[in-house]
């Protein structure tokens, strides 16, 4: 298993389009006559320096992913105690069909009353009013890419890459002292959703590599990584 920000881990994510980010190359362009908005050409060239350079570069956790590491595993504890599941780590998994994505659920979920493969994607918001809005608003996949079509697209992603039936949005608030601190819902894949999503992510390849190319022979030069966003 590639554990999650190790060495290897990094390694393995250089210029590879990973579920973190499909939300930003799924993006909705503002001009209505290109496929890609300008946040997706970004993330595409991104990973074309990645391989360019041969490295990973990640901006260092602030205050609110700190937060958001520190209370993941307290969420799926909690998750677990709530559903009679267990969970395993999954680490980095690199897609058995297109093998230029990925990515790191934050669990593989153990059901024995089912055969089904399930994965979590856990969320613990720094703000509390984020956890609420969650709660109250998100109950199946098409309320989740209503409040959130960033992270729509990264449970379908993952749901993608990993081959898993299902996934469950996990939102989890350890400063709420009631039953009201974890909410979750189980994520239905949507194959027309992945379908469209695989149709993307090989476009975005494409235009990766014509950029790579480009690199190489000097046509154009790359930033330093640290100043793509």
């Amino acid at each position: 298993m590639i554990k999650c920000k190790s060495p290897a881990w990094y390694t393995a994510r250089i210029g590879k389009f990973t579920a973190s980010n499909f939300g930003k190359i799924m993006s909705i362009p503002s001009n209505k006559n290109v496929v890609f908005s300008k946040t997706a050409l970004n993330t595409i060239e991104k990973a074309a320096a990645q391989l360019y350079y041969n490295d990973y570069f990640e901006k260092g956790d602030n205050e609110a992913s700190t937060w958001g590491q520190d209370n993941e595993v307290k969420a799926l504890n909690e998750f677990c105690k709530r559903t009679g599941f267990r969970f395993e780590d999954a680490g980095f998994i690199q897609s058995a069909e297109i093998e230029d994505i990925g990515c790191t659920p934050d669990a593989y979920i153990l059901d024995e009353s089912t055969s089904e493969k399930l994965i979590a994607e856990v969320k613990c918001p720094f703000s509390s009013n984020n956890h609420k809005l969650y709660s109250r608003k998100i109950s199946s996949k098409e309320t989740l890419k209503e409040i959130s079509p960033y992270y729509y697209w990264q449970t379908q992603g993952e749901m993608l890459v990993t081959g898993a039936n299902n996934c469950y949005f996990i939102s989890y608030d350890p400063r709420i002292k009631t039953d009201k601190n974890i909410h979750f819902v189980k994520i239905i894949k949507d194959e027309k959703a992945i379908l469209f999503l695989q149709n993307k992510l090989k476009m975005a390849i494409e235009i990766r590599n014509k950029i790579l190319k480009d690199f190489m022979v000097g046509v154009k030069m790359p930033k330093p990584l640290n100043k793509y966003w």
